[in-house]
């Protein structure tokens, strides 16, 4: 559709130079302003699309890592009453104390290393995901600033490539519509038109570029510092839990022993 327009126009172009440069530089700005246009509101698209993927995968995956890290705390919660369970069984069953002393103590050191080190296990899991996660985060936003940088890129060459077209045909087209000095007058005054029209095209697309570099880059590195705090977020209920269980168990362990 774009190319359809620009085909259009540039015929257009090429047979109104003719009769009338200064029309056909009218026509040669609205040709330039139609491309950054487009471009402008492809850039828009691809920025609300990258902006709305980060923000999304950043919800994804801070829910899931606080959600493991409940789970490990729960998990750790029934470690703790299986524990004491143990100990209250033992207490009871008729044993030496001297027999269940040493049970208790051997119960205590197994549930003890395997709580720490399924928290240690669930924390580097954590870790990993959030690693992962900010990886993912920048690559989005480094693949959308690469779309735009590009599109702009081939929009502004374009321009500037039909700018200076049109000025070297505007220059040679009609020579003597009424005098030497008219003709040289004319062409001055075609060339201005494009060229200013040229200049404030790439300045109105500099602008929209920029503009979305700034929100693309501000919204992943939000991005990224929300998934690392929801990370350490999860990595603290975790050791806090771990910190209850085993507060819980020695509580017990130390009634068992006295």
């Amino acid at each position: 559709m774009v190319g359809d327009y620009r085909r259009h126009t540039m015929e257009e172009l090429y047979a109104l130079m003719e009769r009338d440069r200064i029309a056909a530089a009218g026509l040669a700005a609205d040709v330039f302003q139609n491309d950054v246009a487009m471009a402008v509101t492809t850039i828009a698209e691809i920025n609300a699309v990258a902006c709305a993927r980060v923000q999304a995968d950043t919800q994804v995956a801070s829910a899931k890592m606080l959600i493991d890290a409940e789970v490990v705390a729960v998990r750790l919660s029934a470690n703790a009453e299986a524990a004491i369970s143990e100990y209250k069984r033992l207490l009871v069953g008729g044993e030496s104390r001297e027999t269940v002393s040493a049970m208790i103590k051997e119960i205590n050191r197994r549930h003890s290393a395997e709580m720490t080190l399924n928290s240690k296990t669930a924390i580097e899991g954590i870790e990993r995901d959030a690693a992962a996660a900010i990886t993912k985060l920048k690559a989005i936003g480094a693949a959308a600033l690469d779309d735009i940088h590009c599109l702009a890129k081939e929009v502004s060459w374009r321009v500037e490539d039909d700018a200076k077209l049109a000025a070297e045909k505007l220059a040679t087209y009609r020579q003597t519509p009424h005098s030497a000095e008219e003709a040289v007058a004319e062409a001055d005054q075609a060339a201005k038109i494009v060229r200013e029209a040229a200049e404030e095209s790439s300045r109105h697309l500099q602008r929209t570029l920029d503009a979305a570099i700034r929100n693309i880059t501000a919204t992943a590195d939000e991005a990224c510092a929300n998934v690392a705090e929801a990370s350490k977020r999860a990595t603290e209920r975790i050791l806090a839990a771990l910190d209850e269980a085993l507060r819980r168990v020695q509580e017990v362990v130390d009634f068992g022993l006295r």
